[in-house]
């Protein structure tokens, strides 16, 4: 399992991809819930 964070300013993206790199969750967040 892989998971990568998108930083940007207002809103971070989340995604989690399984072993052969398929993306099986994605999330979007604010900036406030993510800290």
């Amino acid at each position: 399992m892989t998971i990568a964070v998108d930083l940007a300013k207002t809103v971070f993206e989340i995604a989690i991809a399984d072993s052969e790199w398929r993306i099986v969750e994605r999330h979007r967040l604010s900036r406030s819930p993510f800290q």
